[in-house]
Parts: C-alpha cells; structure tokens; sequence
C-alpha cells in the first residue's frame, strides 16, 4: 500500500512525513535455533529477558525472505495459501521442520525488521540498511540553502521514492512548457532495491517525470551491505557529491529535451506500438501510451516522451521508474517509423 504525498511539499514537511512513517518500527536479531512459528502462524521466541520477546506476523515479502533463509522457497507460495485458509497449525509444522533441519548444521544469524508487529523483511548480518529516515536527514541537510520543494512522491511497504525539484533550474521548452531539473532518491528498506539517485526532468505542465541516463546505470548507486550505521557518514557524503553532480548536469539535458521538439515523427502513433511492443508493454499499458498522446497530439520526438511518462504517472514505485528510465533512452534512440 502506498501513501501518496501531495506534490509541491516542503522539504520540512516531507521529513515529517517520513518520521510519522517510522513509528512502529523495530528490528530483532536474533539466531535462527531461537525462533519458531506457533499454531497461529507467528514467528515468535523464548526471550532471555521478558523485554527480548516478540511475536510476529509476516508480511508476504517477510515471509517469502524468511523461507530463502529456511532453504525452503517452495515452501512461499504453498505457505501463504495455508495463510489464506487459515490452516496455520499445518503451517508451523512444516515451518519449523524447515528451521530444524538448517539448525543442525549450525544456527544462523537473523535479522528480522518488524512495523506494527508484523515481520517485513528478514536478512543475514551481512545486510547494512540505509533507512528512509536517515536518508531523509541527508536530503534535508543537502538542499536546506536551495529553492526546492518535493514533487510526486510515496511511501510504501516495500519502497520509500522523493523527487525534489530545483526550482532555480527553469527551462522553458516554450512559453507556457517550463521544464525543471529534479532528483529522484528511490530506497527500499526492506532489500528489493539498493540507495539510488536519478537525475530526473520534471515537465510543470503535466508533472510528468523523464529519468535521463548520464552514466552506465545511475548517477547514484549503493547497495545494502556492510554496516549500515558504521557507513553512514561515507554514504552521506558521497550523496551529497551526487546531488551536486545531478545540478551541473541538469541544463544539459534539460536542453537536450527541449531541442526534441523539432524532430518530427511522420507517423507518431505507430511509433508507440511499436517502441511499446519492443519493451513487452501489455497492450492496456500501450492504449494509456496513446490516449496520453492524444491530450496534445504532438507528433514529434518530445510528443511521445511525453506521452510514455504521461502513461508512466499511474504506475507505482520501481515500474513507474522503469517507464521513465526508458523514456530517457528516447532522447538519442531511433524513432521507427
């Protein structure tokens, strides 16, 4: 579930958002011979001090991270049936038969991040999360002297995404289509996607969003390992060198963008099908693509890069990055046509 935050946000508020977020969250490491599930279905331990105890429920990602660490991934989908029946005591049998056999080869470190009493995410002591709130703090500390303000954002389960729009930045591809330089920080405190940051540019007219590649993958990217607490001060600082390189770039492309307008593309509808089809769109997708096409029909290079990312904006998360990653591409890709 996602929590869409209003467009045009403060930084401050933003940070807010964020911390309000946090509350009722807390992580548990513990050994793999110190847990088992109970007849209920919930991971729970036998506390060395009365405070150490918990009793957890899974989330569906926790629960599948929880059968990799088990050896047991065919045991993910059959599991979570048995969830949905609420057959959990059949559960817990073949749950902790699981944890039996790996114990006796050795227990195993576990690192288990629970919100609201319920287990998200589980990990090895190898992991070094990033968290959003210490990630929001670098945000906050980086732009604190700089016009910003904070565009189409959410907070998930699953995915934190923060779009901050340099307001300074203004480039007019016309006179009533200013285009902005934005930077994008996507982080996900639950392993499905490392620390990253994207130079984004942010049309006004429609708040569409278009990632520009300038290097090989991001302009920014760490993954989750290590110690996550000891590195903190080396990841912020080489955040803050990417914030500052995302700037220096920005005018270029948001040049390059506006120069799109005069290529033009003899047959701009059949482009789409066939750029959507060679990315293995689903056709629903394609027909957004079109009617997002449609609202201004302009057949040109800079028409349908605003028509994939017009698209993109009802998607979630990393798909909603993934059409406006290729939506870059399209600034120096071939048209068909």
């Amino acid at each position: 579930m996602s929590r869409i935050l209003k467009p045009g946000m403060s930084l401050d508020d933003f940070n807010t958002q964020v911390i309000e977020d946090s509350q009722g969250k807390h992580d548990y490491n513990v050994l793999s011979n110190q847990v088992k599930m109970d007849i209920h279905g919930k991971l729970v331990t036998k506390p060395l001090v009365e405070s150490d105890g918990f009793k957890l429920n899974f989330t569906e990602l926790g629960f599948r991270q929880m059968c990799q660490k088990l050896n047991a991934p065919e045991l993910s989908d059959y599991g979570l049936k048995l969830y949905e029946l609420g057959q959990t005591a059949r559960l817990s049998q073949l749950f902790n038969y699981h944890l039996e056999e790996i114990n006796k080869a050795g227990e195993r470190d576990l690192w288990l991040r629970s919100k609201n009493e319920k287990c998200r995410a589980v990990f090895s002591g190898k992991y070094g999360v990033y968290d959003n709130d210490f990630l929001s703090d670098v945000i906050l500390d980086a732009f604190k002297d700089k016009n910003v303000d904070v565009v189409t954002n959410s907070i998930s389960d699953n995915y934190m995404n923060c779009r901050i729009r340099l307001l300074d930045s203004q480039f007019n591809a016309s006179d009533d289509d200013p285009l902005f330089t934005a930077i994008h920080v996507q982080n996900s405190e639950v392993g499905l996607s490392s620390v990253n940051v994207f130079l984004v540019v942010y049309r006004q007219v429609c708040t569409n969003g278009m990632v520009r590649q300038v290097s090989k993958n991001t302009i920014f990217r760490h993954k989750h390992i290590g110690d996550g607490y000891q590195n903190r001060q080396a990841v912020a600082e080489k955040l803050n060198l990417a914030f500052e390189y995302t700037q220096q770039q920005g005018n270029e492309i948001l040049e390059e963008f506006a120069q799109t307008q005069s290529e033009l593309v003899e047959m701009p509808m059949e482009a789409i099908e066939v750029l959507s089809k060679g990315e293995g769109y689903s056709q629903k997708f394609t027909e957004r693509v079109v009617q997002n096409y449609l609202v201004e029909k302009n057949p040109t290079r800079y028409g349908i890069i605003n028509a994939f990312t017009g698209a993109a904006r009802e998607l979630q998360d990393e798909r909603r990055l993934e059409v406006e990653r290729f939506a870059g591409t399209l600034l120096t890709r071939k048209i068909p046509v």
